[in-house]
C-alpha cells in the first residue's frame, strides 16, 4: 500500500494529539491523586469503587439509624426511672398509712399522691424531638386525662396504639424504638386507686382500708415497680446491643475505607514515573514531527 505525504502528517497530527491526551490523563491523576479520573479509564475499577461507595453509604445509614434509636432510648430509660421513683415515694406514703392513723391523715396522704399522680402523667406524656416516647407510632398525646370536681385525676384513657417503630441497625436486622404506652397505662391506674383507698370513695370501714392498703395497693405498686425495672433492663441491653453493632459498623468503615483507597489512590511514585514517561513520548513525537522526514516507526512508541 502507497503512503502518501498527507497521509503521513494526517498520522503525525494523530500521533501527537494521542501523546498530549496521555499527558494530560497523568497530570490529571497527579493532580488529583487518583487512578481513575474517568469510567472509561477502567471500567472494572470503577464499579468496584461504586460498589464500595453503595456499602458506605449503606454502613452511614445504620450508624446513623443507631444513634437515633440510642438517644431514644436513653430518653426512654430517664422517664422509666423518674416513673420509679414516683413508684417508689408514693408506696412510702401508703406504708406511712398503714397505722393508726384517722382519715383526716389519709387526706392529706392522698392529696400527695394527687401531685404524683400528675408526675407521672406528665412523665408518660412526654415529647422528645417532635414525638411522644409512649404514643407508640402514634402522633397523639398518649394519655388523655379526665378530672373531678376538684381538678384531681380521677380517670386515664390511652390514646396512642400499640404499634412498635421498626428501624434497621444492620442488613436484615431490625430493632423496635420506642414502647407502647399501654404497657404503662398500668402505673397511672394503680396510683389512682391507691389515692381513692386513702379517701375511702368506697365507703370502706377502718380495719377494711388498712387491709386495702396492706395487702392490695402495696402490692399492686412493688408490681408496677417490678415491670418497670424489667422495662429499664430491656433498654439497657438494647443500648448494649446497639454499641456493640455500631463498633462492628466503624470496623467496616475502615475496612472499606482503605480497600476503596487502594482501587482509586494514585501511588504517587507510579504516577510520576507514568507523567514522565508521558511527557518523554510527547517530545519524543514533537522531535520525530521537526525532523521533516520522519518514519512510522517513530509513532508506535
Amino acid at each position: 500500500m502507497r503512503v502518501t505525504t498527507n497521509g503521513i502528517h494526517q498520522f503525525q497530527l494523530a500521533a501527537v494529539r494521542q501523546k498530549g491526551v496521555e499527558l494530560q490523563q497523568a497530570q490529571e491523576k497527579i493532580a488529583l491523586g487518583k487512578n481513575n479520573i474517568r469510567v472509561s479509564d477502567d471500567p472494572n475499577l470503577a464499579k468496584n469503587a461504586l460498589r464500595i461507595k453503595q456499602d458506605l453509604r449503606q454502613n452511614d445509614i445504620f450508624t446513623k439509624n443507631i444513634e437515633h434509636i440510642t438517644n431514644t432510648q436513653a430518653n426512654n430509660e430517664t422517664a422509666l426511672r423518674e416513673v420509679n421513683n414516683v413508684i417508689t415515694s408514693s408506696k412510702n406514703l401508703v406504708l406511712f398509712s398503714v397505722s393508726s392513723l384517722g382519715q383526716s391523715d389519709r387526706d392529706t396522704i392522698a392529696n400527695d399522691l394527687n401531685e404524683h399522680i400528675e408526675q407521672v402523667a406528665g412523665i408518660l406524656n412526654t415529647k422528645k424531638e417532635g414525638r411522644h416516647l409512649f404514643s407508640g407510632t402514634s402522633a397523639q398525646q398518649p394519655f388523655a386525662l379526665s378530672r373531678d370536681a376538684n381538678g384531681n385525676i380521677d380517670g386515664v384513657t390511652y390514646n396512642g396504639n400499640d404499634e412498635q417503630q421498626q428501624i434497621f441497625i444492620d442488613t436484615n436486622v431490625k430493632v423496635a424504638n420506642n414502647i407502647p404506652g399501654s404497657d404503662l397505662l398500668p402505673v397511672l391506674e394503680t396510683l389512682i386507686n391507691a389515692r381513692d383507698v386513702l379517701l375511702n370513695t368506697g365507703g370502706l370501714s377502718e380495719p377494711q382500708i388498712q387491709q386495702q392498703l396492706s395487702d392490695n395497693v402495696v402490692a399492686e405498686l412493688d408490681a408496677i415497680f417490678e415491670d418497670n425495672s424489667n422495662r429499664i433492663a430491656s433498654v439497657g441491653s438494647l443500648v448494649q446491643r446497639l454499641d456493640e453493632t455500631n463498633e462492628k459498623h466503624i470496623e467496616n468503615k475502615l475496612q472499606l475505607e482503605v480497600r476503596l483507597a487502594q482501587l482509586e489512590d494514585l501511588d504517587i511514585a507510579e504516577g510520576a514515573i507514568d507523567l514522565n514517561n508521558a511527557d518523554t513520548n510527547l517530545r519524543s513525537t514533537f522531535f520525530a514531527v521537526g525532523r521533516g522526514n520522519p518514519s512510522l516507526l517513530d509513532f508506535t512508541s
